[in-house]
């Protein structure tokens, strides 16, 4: 459960043992409770609000250490074995719309 002072911007770690993004870290970009939009590896994605729990909030060290991983990974640009690792996690997710996707988009990195 988060704290009542939780606010966008702040990240956020899955909780939810039968979610399928369970473990994964993920910034808050949109809050309606009881349903949190959050950023996971720059993919949108709707979570109930207890399912969460605070990892970093905003303007705090631990924040900016996590904001430096997250602008690191989508500003690198994505090399084979980084298309293979997302394509693989979301079939393990079974969101196939965006494994499509990254395989379009592995396939247009080759040209």
């Amino acid at each position: 459960m988060l704290n009542p002072n939780t606010r966008v911007g702040d990240f956020v770690k899955v909780d939810d043992k039968d979610s399928p993004y369970y473990g994964m870290v993920g910034r808050i970009i949109q809050y309606n409770p009881p349903y949190l939009i959050l950023d996971i590896y720059g993919k949108k994605v709707s979570i109930e609000e207890k399912a969460l729990s605070l990892v970093a909030r905003s303007g705090t060290k631990s924040h900016d250490r996590y904001k430096e991983i997250e602008d690191d990974k989508s500003t690198k640009r994505l090399v084979k074995e980084d298309y293979d690792d997302l394509i693989n996690m979301a079939i393990d997710i079974k969101d196939w719309k965006w494994a499509r996707e990254l395989e379009e988009r592995k396939r247009a990195a080759r040209k």
